[in-house]
């Protein structure tokens, strides 16, 4: 009984790694925007951090994110806010 429930744990084991194996990946361009996606959305919820300043982010990371959305200061939060969701939802169509 105790072989029976042994042999199929491992065909059941086996099952699953060949499906590993053999499940197609997705194309590339369809990770890439994938990741242009995840991206875009940590950016938006560390914008959200930033304007509620419930959570004081790293200096850093507000310096980076002012850098790379050439917004100059954190008066304009709410316009960038806007893109990015834009743009979320202009790539996920």
């Amino acid at each position: 009984m105790q072989q029976q429930q042994l042999l199929q744990k491992k065909e059941m084991e086996q099952d699953a790694t060949n499906q590993k194996v053999n499940s197609p990946k997705q194309p590339m361009w369809v990770r890439r925007i994938q990741a242009s996606i995840n991206g875009i959305r940590k950016d938006l919820s560390a914008w959200a951090e930033i304007k509620r300043n419930e959570i004081k982010t790293q200096n850093m990371k507000r310096k980076r994110l002012l850098r790379k959305y050439n917004t100059g200061n954190e008066d304009n939060l709410d316009q960038v806010m806007t893109e990015l969701k834009l743009k979320v939802s202009a790539k996920t169509q």
